[in-house]
């Protein structure tokens, strides 16, 4: 089955890293992730759950829940964007303006909608489902989001927002992807 035993080690490496990435998943609880005022939940990595084994450079598909938690300055446009740990980000999942009520509660409005109709299309809690590609290198990655607030979804994936050196934090994770 081995050719040899440097073949066995990577391969009993690449296994035991794979079960102890599920192990902390697991013990992180990808129930809700809480972050700059958004809860991601309710995800679902190429219908594998938060850890998904993915080919090189393959284009994933993922099923997240998301929820507005506090609003940000009044009127200030606001996007969740995701992408995967150091690399950068690679989607926008959501695109809202943040319109404060006569109550002082705020909903996150879908900013086109705003923009153009000037209807109130309430983006504060909601589905996405968006894909992300997978590295072309072996190995585990996190799948992170964060919120931005830049004028369009566009400026928001810019590397002023994320880039390798500057990305969101470990609490930002949502899942794991294991490229083999």
């Amino acid at each position: 089955m081995f050719q040899s035993i440097e073949n066995f080690w990577r391969y009993l490496m690449k296994h035991i890293i794979a079960v102890l990435t599920l192990f902390c998943a697991t013990l992180h609880g990808f129930d809700a992730i809480s972050y700059e005022g958004i809860n991601i939940f309710d995800i679902n990595i190429k219908n594998q759950g938060d850890v998904a084994y993915v080919s090189p450079g393959e284009t994933i598909g993922i099923h997240a829940k998301y929820r507005f938690t506090e609003g940000r300055a009044g009127n200030s446009i606001n996007q969740i964007i995701v992408g995967i740990d150091g690399i950068g980000s690679q989607t926008c999942i959501a695109n809202g303006i943040s319109i404060r009520q006569t109550d002082g509660s705020f909903k996150m409005c879908d900013f086109l909608s705003f923009s153009v109709t000037k209807k109130h299309i309430d983006i504060t809690e909601s589905v996405a489902h968006f894909a992300i590609v997978a590295p072309t290198e072996p190995g585990q990655y996190a799948v992170r989001f964060r919120r931005t607030q830049a004028y369009t979804p566009y400026d928001a994936l810019s590397d002023h927002y994320w880039s390798k050196e500057k990305g969101p934090s470990e609490d930002a994770t949502i899942g794991y992807i294991i490229v083999e």
